[in-house]
């Protein structure tokens, strides 16, 4: 059954040539929000490349005794494994940091698409955007902010929900996986994805 919630909404977007002929305005945006985050920051990204600015975020936020969680695909379930790979090498870095990291298993059949932040209790962000270089520099992406306690809830119940099936990297995945992942450290592909 859907339930509607009353609250307020504002949608983003970046104006086509971002990168060439016009500025990220999503990407200048979504760096103001992280920054004013507190309390609690969840992050949900299927492709997941984490930048030397994002990583200089994210590291300035548990200063502040933020907490944070991201949510990505493994390995299994990823559909592009050389991003896998350019997450997987941050990986032991994002632990030091205490970043609570969970990872859609392969066992339940599914890829992570979804693109979701949860800024507290009361605000989400959620659209197109990746937290990658790409959508951070170059594609045009589209972002919905949404003030809305009681859908932040269920939003909330639904991360959770996956969260608690979330599993540790996967070592088992096909040969072939762990050598595409692999390949994102061998080569300067990083810059590309």
């Amino acid at each position: 059954m859907l339930t509607w919630h009353p609250g307020r909404a504002e949608v983003l977007f970046d104006r086509p040539g971002k990168g060439l002929v016009s500025r990220p305005g999503t990407a200048r945006y979504l760096w103001r929000r992280l920054a004013e985050s507190q309390g609690l920051l969840q992050l949900v990204s299927p492709y997941l490349i984490l930048t030397r600015g994002l990583r200089r975020e994210l590291q300035r936020l548990r200063r502040q005794g933020i907490e944070i969680r991201l949510f990505t695909n493994s390995l299994g379930s990823t559909d592009v494994p050389l991003v896998y790979g350019a997450y997987y090498r941050h990986r032991p870095w994002l632990l030091r940091q205490g970043v609570v990291l969970a990872e859609l298993p392969a066992s339940c059949g599914l890829s992570l698409h979804a693109k979701l932040i949860l800024l507290g209790e009361r605000e989400a962000l959620l659209g197109s955007f990746n937290l990658d270089p790409r959508s951070l520099h170059l594609n045009t992406e589209l972002m919905l902010r949404l003030h809305c306690a009681p859908l932040c809830a269920e939003l909330q119940g639904w991360l959770h929900h996956w969260q608690e099936r979330a599993c540790e990297p996967d070592l088992l995945s096909p040969w072939w996986r762990r050598l595409i992942a692999r390949l994102s450290d061998w080569l300067p592909l990083r810059p590309w994805l």
